[in-house]
């Protein structure tokens, strides 16, 4: 019972393989750790999902460096578009108060125009620094809905500093 099957045996060679193998390849492109951990997770995770549906025969160095390429863009574009969007709307809103104090006269008088639930989500967003997926678990609301909340909350944004 305390032995590896053939498989299993054969599973663990074929990702420390690939893992020594991405590592190489993105840790000159690549200062942190936990970002390579996350783009060899993903492009392994690719791998097998392929294999299993029959859309790639074998998988080559040169399929899974593709793939991590990919993966690691997708991780730059992402960040990008994260500080483009917490720029656009400190740059739009002003908002620079850290930490947050409820009571804090520094925060612009608009902000208590707002509905109380996209106040608490741009405050949690962009005053105290959480991630969506943090704001999402404060306000008890899935990712995709918290999304669309900051989107209404910066639209309601724009037009209460345009009028």
């Amino acid at each position: 019972m305390g032995g590896k099957t053939r498989e299993e045996t054969e599973t663990t060679d074929w990702y420390e393989a690939m893992d020594r193998q991405l590592r190489a390849w993105l840790s000159p492109r690549v200062s942190d750790p936990h970002v390579i951990d996350d783009v060899i997770s993903a492009t392994c995770e690719c791998a097998m999902r392929a294999q299993r549906r029959g859309t790639i025969r074998e998988i080559t160095p040169a399929w899974t460096q593709v793939v991590a390429q990919r993966r690691l863009i997708d991780h730059w574009r992402a960040q990008a578009g994260q500080r483009g969007r917490a720029e656009r709307l400190s740059a739009e809103v002003q908002l620079v108060v850290e930490p947050h104090d409820p009571s804090d006269a520094r925060l612009p008088a608009w902000v208590d125009q707002l509905p109380e639930r996209q106040r608490r989500a741009l405050i949690l967003r962009y005053v105290d620094g959480h991630s969506v997926a943090e704001v999402a678990r404060c306000l008890q609301s899935s990712y995709g809905a918290t999304e669309s909340l900051l989107a209404r909350s910066r639209r309601g944004a724009r037009q209460l500093l345009a009028a």
